[in-house]
């Protein structure tokens, strides 16, 4: 199996007993963290170990740059758990921002293409609509098994956002959510049709779209995936890209922030798993992530994946930057947020009167006009660019065509098309890692790779939008 042992810190006995390993087989690597520029010198000893250099001021750079030379190989790690955890986490952080390009773009740029055909509004003009307005944010965790059924006595006291799998779990529970949200690109779970207004991004799941027949509420996206913010510009939308944090539940919070919400409720917003239960009742699918075993503040131990522990500690951090809103857990169970007071659901129903009509907002489609079009008519040219330079480097072969006038101009004239630099170069630039790793030909090399690459990503991309 292929993968990467990542020591922290320079053990010279480990590294000789890790060596065979790594020669068994191509894709297989030592990374070394280190930080004292003088084990660089044991390259020369150990050529097959990779040694980082890092300090305070540019660890983060260092430990980015080996998060994406090293993208999509399983990790394992050895050594001082106080420098691990911060190279893990940004290692996540790195994953969690290319996950759109891991099978090359193809789903995501689907997704975008699909939706954007879709009749939808732009879901920034809801916000600040909602001042005051009390919002329960329900998750899909297991204590909805607890607690679910009070929600039926929700009616108009709150605005309840169902994210994700919660649409199912209320559904089971025979509770109608007065929104919800999606926005995984390529869902774990299966979606039953609603009737709910959804609020979405153009890069989210295009089944999950489909399956519900209210109002498609728009979302900017978090500006990871070029083409996304390049469509969002064009069609009005804020320019400064959507932070939504790690999940669908950290998505709907500061979602429910932005509609002037207060307070902020969070129900089935476990983060954890139980021995017995995953998700609540009535949720279908949800994957095979590892889960690792944590103690929550009432000493249990429950189950969670790296993505839910960093999604409850960004909810804690963006409820102690957004003090001007109340923010309550009455989810009664899971991991618990610090700085967030708990409740129970049933003395924070019995806290909240009666709202306004939250069905009084009207909804304007968005046009879209040519915009498509325009896109893929970039797509083309920029395919047929591409074919021109690998022929034009077939011609010259063997010498180098960055030394080459045609090449040159034809390299330039992509450069230019917005399908280039809004899809082609975004994924290459998280592919080329992959080459690097092994890349003995230079520069003129990697401008090959780079052709070859954009060849063999075409037939991928103009099957998603039926082009040939």
């Amino acid at each position: 199996m292929s993968g990467v042992i990542c020591l922290s810190g320079w053990d010279e006995a480990r590294i000789e007993k890790l060596l065979p390993w790594v020669r068994a087989q191509k894709d297989r690597f030592i990374v070394v963290l280190e930080t004292s520029s003088l084990f660089l010198l044991k390259k020369v000893l150990f050529p097959e170990v990779d040694v980082y250099v890092f300090n305070k001021e540019n660890q983060r750079e260092v430990f980015e740059g080996i998060a994406l030379k090293y993208i999509f190989l399983p990790f394992s790690y050895e050594g001082d758990s106080s420098v691990l955890d911060v190279f893990i986490r940004i290692q996540t952080e790195v994953s969690y921002r290319v996950a759109d390009c891991a099978d090359q773009g193809v789903q995501a740029f689907r997704n975008i293409r699909h939706n954007l055909k879709t009749d939808f509004c732009r879901a920034d003009e809801l916000f600040g609509k909602f001042k005051g307005v009390p919002a329960i944010i329900c998750g899909a965790g297991p204590s909805l098994r607890k607690n679910g059924h009070l929600l039926k006595s929700v009616g108009d006291k709150a605005l309840l956002i169902a994210g994700g799998g919660a649409t199912q779990a209320l559904k089971k529970l025979g509770v109608e959510p007065h929104f919800e949200a999606h926005v995984d690109p390529s869902s774990a779970h299966t979606f039953v049709p609603t009737n709910n207004p959804t609020f979405f991004q153009l890069r989210t799941d295009a089944k999950a779209v489909d399956g519900a027949s209210g109002p498609k509420l728009l979302m900017g996206g978090s500006g990871n995936f070029p083409l996304e913010k390049w469509l969002e510009e064009r069609l009005g939308m804020p320019s400064l890209p959507f932070d939504g944090g790690w999940t669908v539940g950290t998505f709907c919070a500061a979602l429910a922030y932005q509609l002037g919400c207060n307070p902020i409720i969070f129900v089935g917003m476990d983060f954890a798993a139980s021995q017995e239960h995953t998700y609540a009742a009535g949720v279908q699918g949800g994957g095979t992530t590892k889960r690792s075993p944590i103690t929550n503040k009432q000493g249990d131990v429950l189950f969670a994946q790296v993505d839910w522990i960093f999604a409850a500690e960004w909810l804690e951090n963006f409820a102690g930057e957004h003090k001007d809103t109340t923010w309550i857990n009455a989810t009664e169970g899971g991991r618990g947020f610090t700085g967030v007071q708990d409740k129970s659901l049933q003395d924070v129903l019995a806290s909240l009167g009666p709202q306004e009509d939250f069905n009084r907002m009207g909804y304007k489609t968005v046009p879209t006009g040519d915009l498509l079009e325009t896109f893929e008519s970039s797509l083309i040219r920029s395919f047929e660019v591409v074919d021109c330079l690998f022929k034009e480097i077939e011609r010259i072969y063997p010498s180098s065509p960055q030394e080459n006038g045609t090449c040159a101009l034809l390299e330039q004239e992509l450069s230019e098309e917005i399908a280039y630099q809004t899809l082609l170069l975004p994924i290459w630039d998280v592919w080329k890692g992959i080459l690097l790793r092994h890349n003995q030909d230079g520069e003129a090399g990697l401008f090959l790779h780079e052709i070859l690459f954009y060849k063999n990503l075409q037939p991928q991309l103009f099957s998603a939008c039926t082009l040939k």
